[in-house]
């Protein structure tokens, strides 16, 4: 994500004010005086200049999309794990002002708001995440996820290798996700409230899309980002003790989902349960039955990794993972969970037996929530 900088403030020139002029007054009439000049106004920053400004200030490229140049792109795209698709730092452009984000129009970045938009070749998986989008978040549950804001096929584009070849679809922007909060606190794991508000995120996130009758298949840390304020990032790095809690973690990537009973059309290595593994390394992952307890399986590894500041699988290759979940002898061991009620959560959802694992309704009610806080809901 890209952080602002400070815009250029211009200054009123004060200015010179008369002196009043003698005036030789009449016999009957007092003196007269005069009033002093009015101030000049502020110089208003021309169109040019606001434009050149605006680039600097938020890495703009030059490059629009969508009809009329709606969306400015910014900085460099990250490419979508395994995917076409490119994610890009986007801003809503100014109607009036072209090349110049919506906000920015006094030269002021904190009212800008920063965006993120999924371009993608592959219009049938864009448009799967899109109506993932508006089922999870019009459901009974909505969950914890970033907001959907468009989605536009075919878009056009100021860049030819864009116009037209790729879709669109523009969220709410994270801060940074928690894979990354991880690595910045270098192996600390998640600590009291913070780790709770995480866990609680990632179960009401897949308490939304199970409601919608669909299994996610792809919950992770990279999946879920903090969409608060980037000034708090250093502070929240620095929480050890988790005092401050992460009341910001929101979802993302819902491309993955599938109706429950379905099939995956592709997967996680650390995210996979074992029986999945089985199915795959045996040649028909592709005819695989999604059921719930595929994303239990996920969630617990999840909350294992944020909890000890490691993945489970810690520096081993897909492959590797995928092999050591087919192991008969296979089992995970969650011994280095200090907490021992989270410990209990996280090995329920590491049950090598699928139907032992609790549904997201158990998983929310374990007391790791009911005896930590207020529980896992917002109020």
């Amino acid at each position: 994500a890209v952080a602002a900088k400070k815009a250029v403030a211009t200054a009123a020139k004060k200015a010179s004010v008369a002196l009043p002029k003698k005036v030789t007054p009449a016999k009957s009439a007092p003196e007269a005086k005069s009033s002093p000049a009015p101030a000049s106004a502020a110089p208003q920053i021309t169109p040019a200049a606001l434009v050149k400004l605006a680039k600097s200030t938020f890495s703009l490229t030059g490059t629009t999309v969508g009809p009329n140049g709606k969306y400015l792109l910014a900085g460099k795209p990250t490419q979508s794990s395994g995917r076409a698709a490119k994610i890009w730092t986007a801003y809503l452009a100014d109607p009036n002002v072209p090349d110049v984000p919506a906000g920015f129009a006094d030269g002021d970045a904190s009212a800008v708001q920063q965006l993120t938009i999924k371009l993608s070749p592959d219009f049938d998986r864009l448009r799967l995440e899109n109506n993932n989008y508006n089922k999870v978040q019009s459901g009974l549950f909505s969950g914890r996820f970033v907001k959907k804001m468009d989605y536009i096929q075919n878009i056009s584009s100021s860049n030819r290798a864009l116009d037209g070849k790729v879709s669109a679809l523009a969220i709410e922007s994270g801060q940074y996700d928690l894979k990354a909060l991880l690595a910045a606190r270098k192996g600390a794991p998640l600590r009291g409230r913070a780790l709770r508000d995480a866990a609680s995120s990632a179960g009401q996130c897949i308490q939304a899309v199970h409601s919608s009758n669909l299994v996610w298949t792809d919950l992770k840390t990279e999946n879920f980002v903090v969409v608060r304020n980037s000034e708090n990032f250093n502070n929240e790095v620095m929480d050890n003790k988790g005092s401050l809690g992460l009341p910001g973690v929101k979802g993302i990537d819902l491309e993955s989902v599938i109706v429950k009973g379905g099939n995956p059309i592709d997967y996680s290595p650390e995210a996979c349960p074992p029986e999945f593994a089985v199915a795959y390394m045996g040649g028909y992952g592709e005819d695989f039955i999604l059921d719930y307890s595929y994303d239990i399986w996920s969630l617990g590894m999840m909350l294992y990794e944020l909890s000890t500041g490691v993945p489970y699988f810690e520096k081993k290759s897909p492959s590797v993972v995928t092999k050591l979940l087919c192991d008969e002898a296979f089992a995970a061991d969650v011994s280095a969970v200090p907490d021992a009620k989270l410990r209990d959560l996280i090995g329920n959802c590491l049950s090598l037996e699928p139907r032992r694992r609790p549904d997201i309704t158990g998983f929310l009610l374990h007391p790791y929530f009911i005896t930590t806080g207020f529980g896992p809901f917002s109020f």
